[in-house]
């Protein structure tokens, strides 16, 4: 089993005097039951889980009048689980959306810590009328990705002490030693290919063969198109499948801005707007949205009806350009299908990090990658495969937007060249 930051804010709930019911939403097959459950076993003497997705007769132990009596006593039968006791156990309802009297419950089973009570899912927003999107009092929710690169390093025995002495480098400006600087590397680009779904990345330890990779994370996708048909109608459905597949060719065109005709000719916002809203609120995909004007804060200046979209791991992005793609990057082609994947492992770190993304593009050849919010002040950072030093694009921010620093992610060591720190691009996990 991988470690996991969400375990500490687990631990972190666990230990205040007045816990909320804890709802961890986040997409399928990032982990979320696995670390629960384990979090559970190591911190409770009793451990309830009903998984409504595994079981959906468990659904009807919430059907009618709900009273701290009555639910215990058909979970107990039903489960034929052992006697649960105050302040010793944790109830855990898997997959929650799918019954939403459920989350009723959870209050009166948590009403003065009686019991600790957590929800998972994978549909938050799925169904807003039935199951609110918006927090009762009782609540508090948690969102969980599937595994960032700090995480993917742990996976690979990379300790703490070594990741504390890159950002040390980082903070101090200093460069790598080269045999770290290389290693770094390496497992970022593996960190591309594979990405952070557990069951890909286990996958890979064992064969260390691309191929079955790229067809687990397929697999992963393909289940998703499964599993969201029970939630649309047939005509948004096949709406949704079609902008889906689109997502890695808008990222490997020049102009990466997300098209609607790219989806269907001459297809409009009107369309298929809803399409990437609904995936963007079921956690498949994360939206990227140009700025007017590149100044703080960002969501004032954000036009949404200009913006990337990105898958919300970057392996399922590595995985629909297959096998060779990957192959082509572990060999260090970072251009390969017009550096798609190489902005994209840096949304998904940012993202990962809890930052909002934002670009800023205008109608001439200006565009800058990212923009994110450094020390204070908007910052400019550019994403470039290239080991060339200067760069043009912050040079006309610099004369035209007032701008006087920036940073460059690169496959280079670190430098400053024309007041743009460049850092190696494995340290944009310390943006």
């Amino acid at each position: 089993m991988f470690k996991r930051k969400i375990t500490q804010d687990l631990i972190e709930w666990r230990l205040k005097p007045n816990r909320d019911v804890l709802i961890v939403k986040g997409p399928k097959g990032i982990g979320k039951s696995t670390i629960i459950e384990k979090f559970a076993r190591e911190n409770y003497k009793y451990f309830i889980k009903l998984d409504f997705e595994e079981n959906p007769k468990l659904i009807h132990i919430f059907d009618g009048d709900l009273d701290i009596a009555t639910i215990t006593k058909k979970i107990t039968l039903f489960l034929q689980t052992e006697k649960v006791q105050t302040g010793h156990t944790l109830f855990f309802f898997d997959e929650v959306h799918l019954c939403p009297n459920a989350r009723a419950a959870m209050k009166i089973l948590s009403a003065n810590n009686r019991y600790d009570c957590i929800m998972a899912t994978s549909y938050f927003s799925v169904n807003p009328e039935l199951f609110p999107v918006t927090l009762f009092s009782h609540e508090a929710l948690l969102d969980m990705n599937s595994m960032d690169f700090e995480e993917y390093l742990w996976a690979n025995g990379i300790t703490d002490k070594t990741i504390s002495e890159l950002k040390t480098y980082f903070d101090e400006q200093k460069e790598v030693p080269t045999i770290l600087h290389e290693t770094m590397l390496d497992l970022f680009k593996e960190y591309m290919i594979v990405g952070g779904m557990p069951e890909v990345i286990d996958a890979f330890f064992q064969t260390h063969n691309y191929k079955t990779v790229a067809k687990k994370q397929m697999k992963i996708v393909s289940n998703y198109i499964t599993d969201i048909k029970q939630y649309l109608s047939k005509p948004d459905y096949a709406k949704i499948v079609r902008t889906i597949e689109t997502v890695s060719k808008q990222l490997e065109k020049d102009n990466k801005k997300f098209q609607y005709g790219t989806i269907e000719y001459r297809s409009t916002a009107r369309k298929y707007e809803n399409s990437i809203l609904w995936l963007y609120y079921v956690d498949m995909v994360n939206i990227c949205f140009n700025l007017s004007t590149p100044k703080l804060p960002f969501t004032s200046f954000a036009k949404h009806d200009v913006f990337k979209v990105y898958f919300k791991d970057i392996g399922l992005l590595s995985g629909y350009y297959g096998a060779e793609v990957q192959q082509a990057l572990m060999f260090g082609d970072m251009q390969v299908k017009n550096a798609a994947l190489l902005e994209a492992v840096v949304a998904d770190i940012l993202m990962k990090s809890g930052k909002k993304l934002y670009y800023f593009s205008t109608n001439t050849t200006l565009e800058v990658d990212f923009f994110i919010k450094h020390n204070g002040i908007a910052t400019p950072v550019e994403v470039k495969s290239a080991d060339n030093t200067k760069s043009k694009t912050m040079k006309t921010l610099f004369e035209n937007y007032g701008f006087d620093h920036g940073i460059k992610l690169s496959m280079k060591n670190f430098e400053v060249v024309d007041h743009v720190t460049r850092y190696p691009i494995y340290m944009a996990m310390f943006l």
